[in-house]
């Protein structure tokens, strides 16, 4: 178990927004791989429900599922990014 956080984790051209304290576990229920984590923010459940509204227009069905496109696509890439950059030194 860790402190929560917020992941993205993609499946063809969905991508799920979701919070959990244990990832690896959370991945395995879902039936999907590590390499499919998109991307993981520190955050909570708050955190998960506002990004849930941030990119409302994208969401399938009443899921945690939403199209990758558009803005979120363009969110997950910079996030992505700019902690890739930091791990670095940049």
């Amino acid at each position: 178990a860790h402190a929560p956080v917020v992941y993205f984790i993609g499946n063809g051209s969905r991508v799920k927004i979701g919070t959990s304290q244990n990832l690896r576990r959370r991945i395995a229920r879902l039936c999907l791989r590590t390499t499919d984590v998109l991307l993981v923010l520190h955050g909570d459940q708050r955190f998960e429900e506002e990004l849930h509204e941030r990119f409302a227009a994208y969401r399938v069905g009443n899921t945690e599922w939403f199209a990758y496109e558009g803005t979120l696509a363009d969110y997950v890439r910079d996030q992505a990014g700019r902690i890739s950059k930091k791990e670095q030194g940049q």
